[in-house]
């Protein structure tokens, strides 16, 4: 009985608001006439007309609701408590409600956009749109909109709330999905209210466009049909999937991850190859037999010696692009598509190695507290400005990370010396100053050692640490070679010459690469630096060096919740300090950047780190700095692209 007078006086309060805000809106709406050559009767168009007696005629209907709720409540509850007791099949939640969330989602954001339109900065989402609604003041034209619009949110805000609330009250036995049913539930009812509104939305503008199947719409719908398959394979043999679980979870984690990536950059107009990419330009001089770049598309960042133009860069990306244009030529392939492919492997390597160090009881964790953190590893760091900028510096260092993650990933998973070290030494060929991750990969090795004998031998140790230390040296051979062949010089990596920022080449002139004169500037730029907060149209990230890695992932000071000593946790730190302290003598802190990007040197042990001291779970304060992480992460690619002004 409690329940169903509860049932009744929130829905009596919620008739009663819904009522209250209609007529508000309404009257708001008829307030202010069309404009005289749209006027089609009474002082209104014919669309504002239109709207207005249908928004009238829904105000009536729920003013007859409210009046029955009082007169008719026997009525009412034959039809009303089915509707919410119908929502308590799981399926049914997932086709009503998710919907309902993204409607409101899009509604509050036009809404939001209208009452601050700054906020339109952070509007990607509205793609092609974008500028005709800059241009064409449609914001402002659309205002009349606003009230019935309002009215509208506040009217499914209610009810949703009303259905959480009430959905499924007095039903039991009812069948939980499958992990695998909720994905394809979920993605699948996702994508046709997606796909509904991008076409209502051209039909708008009258402009209907492939961008409703190549963009959010197309993404999910892949992702729709790769759940799936895989929902079709778990109801075949669930004991089967069970085995091979990993297997479903890497490949969907790649998936989402180059999806979002993909759509992010598609938002941005940066799905193409960059015009200072150079890594293509560098691997077609490769294939003929050269070092150097003939009449490159620019020179900036590049290092001129003997009349010719060189990439200073170590090669490692280049490298990687060879097959490709060879294949498909410098033209034809596009390497910001290859950036994002690397940059989703890193975090399938990353949630791969998690998953080995739970089921060695290093983590506590369980598989949804490691996508939590695989969540903050992709979205929620810089690496996702880096990937889809990928221009020369950048994609270096994607390149670079996802061989770091690597070594990681095979030392866990105990794979041969050499191979590991092989690893770290193609890391080398990307950034050489990740040589300094070798111990942890050493002390790792020795917490193996424990686990498995309850002793390490010296003699094992230190077969293993040499085994993986020869292709680290042959890589640091090959790279100083490397440097002979183009500048005639083993030390010289071609930064002193570099036509780049006057200051950084007089700064490397007059103080070497490394040198303790960095420290303060670095030190401000890794831990202390702060947005500008100085506004120039309503823009306050600023694109000077960026902001700190705590200000850009908030969540990275969870590193620093609680200590427990073991060789592979010393090994992870090891890691860390060894490459922040290398990095604060270094001659620069990443030049014009949104933020401190050399974070990605030691980002794979200091993620390793966060796993161990989140504990069991990932708690609610650090699913909020997660979700803090990403938020900053998304807008400062946003000021990147359409900021300021």
């Amino acid at each position: 009985m409690k329940k169903t007078t509860n049932f009744y006086q929130v829905l009596q309060i919620f008739l009663g608001l819904v009522v209250i805000e209609g007529v508000i809106a309404n009257i708001i709406y008829f307030q202010s006439p069309s404009e005289a050559q749209n006027v089609f009767l009474w002082g209104y168009s014919f669309q504002r007309l239109a709207l207005g007696v249908f928004s009238s005629l829904l105000l009536v209907v729920f003013i007859g609701f409210f009046v029955l709720s009082f007169t008719a409540r026997e009525f009412l509850k034959s039809y009303l408590q089915k509707l919410v007791d119908s929502l308590g099949s799981p399926m049914r939640r997932i086709l009503v409600l998710l919907p309902l969330a993204i409607i409101l989602a899009l509604d509050l954001s036009i809404n939001l956009v209208y009452a601050f339109p700054a906020l339109l900065k952070l509007g990607a989402f509205i793609t092609v749109k974008r500028s005709l609604l800059q241009q064409t003041g449609m914001v402002q034209i659309w205002g009349f909109l606003i009230p019935i619009q309002l009215w509208a949110f506040l009217f499914l805000f209610k009810f949703l709330i009303f259905c959480l609330m009430f959905g499924g009250q007095g039903q039991t036995g009812q069948s939980k999905l499958s992990l695998t049913g909720r994905l394809l539930s979920l993605f699948g009812t996702a994508t046709a209210t997606v796909l509904v509104l991008s076409l209502l939305w051209d039909l708008i503008f009258k402009s209907i466009t492939s961008v409703a199947l190549t963009g959010p719409a197309g993404k999910m719908l892949v992702l729709s049909i790769w759940f799936l398959i895989w929902f079709t394979f778990d109801k075949k043999d669930a004991n089967w999937t069970t085995r091979y679980v990993e297997f479903f979870v890497s490949l969907s984690i790649w998936l989402v991850t180059f999806l979002v990536a993909a759509q992010v950059a598609q938002w941005m107009d940066s799905l193409n190859t960059p015009f200072k990419n150079y890594w293509n330009w560098l691997a077609e001089a490769f294939l003929q037999g050269r070092l150097y770049l003939i009449d490159p598309p620019s020179t900036g960042d590049m290092t001129l010696y003997n009349g010719k133009w060189y990439v200073p860069i170590p090669p490692l990306p280049a490298f990687l692009l060879v097959p490709f244009i060879a294949i498909w030529g410098v033209e034809g392939f596009n390497t910001t598509l290859l950036s994002l492919a690397l940059y989703s492997t890193t975090s399938v390597l990353l949630y791969l190695t998690l998953e080995e160090l739970s089921s060695r009881s290093w983590i506590k964790l369980s598989r949804e507290g490691i996508v939590w953190l695989v969540v903050l590893f992709s979205f929620g760091t810089v690496q996702l400005w880096l990937s889809v900028s990928s221009v020369v510096w950048y994609f270096s260092q994607i390149c670079t990370i996802l061989f770091v993650a690597m070594a990681f990933f095979l030392v866990v998973k105990r794979f041969p010396a050499w191979l590991t070290g092989l690893a770290l030494a193609l890391a080398l060929l990307g950034r050489p100053n990740v040589f300094v991750l070798w111990p942890a990969l050493v002390l790792i090795t020795l917490q193996l050692q424990l686990d498995l004998d309850g002793k390490f031998s010296w003699k094992r140790l230190l077969t293993w640490s040499a085994w993986s230390a020869i292709p680290v040296f042959l890589s640091a051979g090959f790279l100083l070679y490397y440097n002979l062949l183009r500048f005639g010089d083993f030390l010289d990596f071609g930064y002193v010459n570099i036509n780049g920022s006057a200051r950084v080449v007089r700064l490397v002139q007059e103080y070497g690469m490394f040198n303790p004169y960095f420290i303060p500037t670095n030190l401000h730029a890794m831990f202390l630096a702060l947005p500008e907060m100085k506004a120039k149209c309503d823009y306050f990230f600023p694109r000077g060096s960026g902001l700190s890695l705590i200000a850009t992932t908030p969540a990275f000071l969870y590193a620093l919740r609680r200590y427990k000593f073991s060789w592979w946790l010393l090994g992870c730190w090891t890691g860390i300090l060894l490459s922040i302290a290398l990095l604060l003598t270094y001659h620069n802190t990443g030049s014009v950047q949104i933020a401190y990007r050399y974070v990605l040197d030691f980002i794979i042990p200091l993620v390793l780190v966060i796993a161990f001291t989140a504990g069991e779970r990932i708690s609610i304060p650090l699913k909020v700095l997660i979700i803090l992480s990403i938020m900053i992460n998304y807008y400062a690619v946003v000021s990147w692209y359409h900021g300021p002004c």
